[in-house]
């Protein structure tokens, strides 16, 4: 007899695994094999990954705020946006480990 008791968590898989396919077992499992798993911890991406694909935010009128991530899986995030008149933009940029070109 097959025991189905086993914890059907997913996390520490990496990019490559087989697994039994809980919801359809029965006394000969079957076991799959993923060609790509997505990291499970990988962000939102908020913003697009080129200058033809930025996210446009529109014309900037008062103080918004965007949150994103960049790293090994998103190396770029793009932001487009108009500001109507001549003024002065101030932007922050949080817990960065390397440098950020703007």
């Amino acid at each position: 007899m097959f025991d189905n008791s086993f914890d059907s968590s997913l996390s520490g898989l990496g990019n490559f695994s087989t697994y039994l396919d809980k919801d359809h077992l029965s006394s000969s499992p079957t076991v799959s094999s993923l060609q790509q798993l997505p990291s499970l911890n990988t962000p939102v991406d908020n913003a697009g990954n080129t200058l033809a694909t930025a996210r446009s935010v529109g014309t900037l009128t008062a103080t918004q705020s965007f949150s994103d991530a960049v790293g090994s899986v998103d190396t770029n995030d793009y932001y487009s946006f108009n500001v109507g008149i001549q003024s002065n933009l101030t932007l922050s940029l949080t817990g960065l480990t390397a440098n950020a070109d703007v």
